[in-house]
């Protein structure tokens, strides 16, 4: 006979095959599986075990369940499970990002924007990213070189209200509760149908104008966290980069110092770190003494963001480096993206794309848990300012341009070499 928690290997024939019991059975019942022993009081379910070479469909259905069947309370406010990767993330601030990365940045993670040269919008998806983190109430850190960051935040911008901007789950507009369709089904329901109602759940990304800066009460209500107030009077780029790296280790200590006490539930911190590495950031004796301290502090803060709650957004004008450096400095990270402003282009601009602002690139995704990273539908994508937000587009082609031009970017580079 077997065990307590195995079925029969004798009859079932199947060695790489575990059972677990659905029902306990009464006193003196055989504990046998139910095909050669045919008690009907016995019943066992058998485990989902993926044989070698299983289809990735199969793990990826398994990883969607998992996240469908975590309660929403037990994790951190702005957070869910990716279905995907099956990691905790957060939302970047603008819903087409969400799209390409697949949900959002994984928690513990570094990510770099590497900025354009003429313009600012490398500026507006750092807006984004701290601007969610205000309005799912997460603590925001923000290490700005000047030692103040409310310049950041009342730039930050406007979260909109309109019925256009927001998802479907997130809409307001009152509903009737009364099915129309299967109307049959609502006595199996019972009390559970007031639960069902969209207009509870809260939007995974909100939306946010871009044309308007964002109320003075909701930066009240900003969980700003310290920063060094003599960060500004430190002279060197590596005294900087201590102080900055400093506060976010008390930060997260802090936080899990409270977590381990079971004073509070788990919390996200979301730090943001703009135009790392520009001359108003200080200099050192020479350059490869800037560059050095600049991977030292990547490595660390890597290093600190893995144990915590936290993910990291630093931009980067990567003009101020040599090419050796920047493709060292994407190794470290998680993360990278390069945004390239048809401004920056030395040729003109390809009129297939007129419309567009310039071109948005996925350098790297990171590998956490896993030995291959998720993969996006393309390498190189297409921004543009609309009238309220900045958009994320994938490269495509109108009937009449397609027709009439054989190669559309061959007239204009998408990104420097390095």
């Amino acid at each position: 006979k077997a065990g307590a928690n195995e079925a029969c290997l004798w009859c079932s024939g199947m060695q790489k095959t575990s059972f677990v019991r659905k029902a306990t059975p009464k006193a003196g019942a055989n504990e046998a599986c139910l095909w050669c022993s045919g008690m009907q009081k016995t019943s066992f379910v058998r485990k989902a075990t993926p044989k070698a070479g299983a289809n990735e469909a199969s793990a990826a259905a398994a990883r969607a369940d998992a996240a469908a069947a975590a309660p929403a309370s037990s994790l951190p406010a702005g957070s869910k499970i990716s279905p995907h990767t099956g990691q905790l993330i957060v939302s970047t601030g603008l819903a087409d990002l969400d799209e390409i990365i697949g949900g959002g940045f994984s928690v513990g993670t570094l990510v770099v924007l590497e900025e354009d040269v003429y313009s600012t919008f490398n500026q507006y998806l750092l807006r984004y990213f701290v601007a969610e983190g205000l309005c799912c109430n997460q603590r925001l850190y923000i290490a700005s070189a000047d030692g103040d960051a409310s310049s950041l935040l009342k730039s930050l911008p406007h979260v909109s209200t309109s019925q256009a901007h927001l998802s479907p789950s997130s809409s307001s507009a009152p509903e009737d509760k009364d099915m129309k369709i299967a109307w049959q089904y609502k006595k199996y329901l019972g009390d559970d149908a007031e639960g069902l109602s969209p207009s509870k759940t809260p939007p995974w990304c909100h939306s946010f104008d871009t044309n308007r800066n964002i109320e003075a009460a909701k930066l009240d209500t900003a969980r700003l966290q310290k920063q060094n107030p003599n960060l500004a009077s430190l002279a060197s780029f590596s005294a900087k980069l201590q102080s900055v790296y400093a506060d976010a280790n008390k930060i997260i200590n802090d936080m899990n110092t409270e977590l381990s006490k079971g004073g509070s539930s788990p919390e996200i911190l979301k730090i943001g770190i703009p135009s790392l590495g520009a001359p108003f950031w200080g200099a050192e004796s020479d350059q490869k003494a800037k560059e050095t301290a600049f991977i030292q502090f990547i490595h660390a803060m890597k290093g600190l963001l893995r144990a915590s709650t936290a993910t990291c957004l630093i931009t980067v004008p990567t003009q101020f480096f040599s090419p050796l450096f920047v493709n060292k400095l994407r190794h470290y990270c998680d993360y990278v993206f390069s945004m390239a402003s048809f401004a920056d282009a030395k040729d003109p601009v390809n009129p297939a794309f007129a419309e567009h602002d310039g071109f948005f690139v996925v350098r790297k995704m990171p590998r956490i848990n896993t030995l291959s990273a998720q993969k996006t539908e393309q390498i190189t994508y297409t921004f543009k300012m609309k009238r309220h937000k900045l958009a994320i587009e994938s490269i495509h082609l109108g009937p009449e341009v397609s027709r009439t031009t054989a190669n559309p970017t061959s007239s204009i580079r998408p990104y420097s070499d390095h």
